[in-house]
């Protein structure tokens, strides 16, 4: 259990989301998510602007170069394909900040979980779905990189 817990200051992430450009409201209300890396804040705005906090699991994640690889590549991803990212609004791999962890504050992606519609959908739209995956994929195998690692 010590292991899976992130000890961080919450005022503190609200503070910052809410004086986002993007949010300019007080969160209102904060729904956890829990992932195998990290632990996943859904902060809504009083303003109905919604954010997505992913705060690092210290005993699962190296620190710091991960958390700043991961807004790398989704910087990469998104200025190398035209795969849809969530744009980066904030994010520290210093735990030595206000928050007392490090973090990364994205928009959240529109629409809704593939696991959530799956059950609904006719063959054609998962032939649809499985194409557009194939698809995503292909661009991200065609993505050059001068040697391996961390971006």
């Amino acid at each position: 259990m010590s292991k899976r817990y992130a000890k961080f200051d919450l005022d503190a992430l609200c503070s910052l989301v809410s004086s986002l450009p993007s949010v300019s409201s007080p969160i209102s209300n904060i729904e956890k998510m829990e992932g195998g890396f990290n632990k996943a804040l859904l902060m809504t705005a009083e303003n109905g602007k919604e954010v997505i906090a992913k705060i690092p699991r210290p005993a699962v994640v190296p620190s710091r170069y991960s958390t700043a690889s991961e807004v790398a590549t989704l910087e990469y991803v998104k200025s190398h394909t035209s795969i849809p990212v969530s744009k980066v609004l904030a994010w520290s791999c210093n735990a030595l900040n206000p928050v007392g962890i490090e973090y990364i504050v994205m928009e959240k992606a529109k629409g809704r979980q593939l696991v959530e519609v799956w059950g609904e959908m006719d063959q054609p739209q998962k032939f649809k779905v499985i194409q557009n995956l194939v698809l995503l994929e292909s661009q991200l195998a065609s993505v050059k990189f001068p040697g391996y690692g961390n971006l």
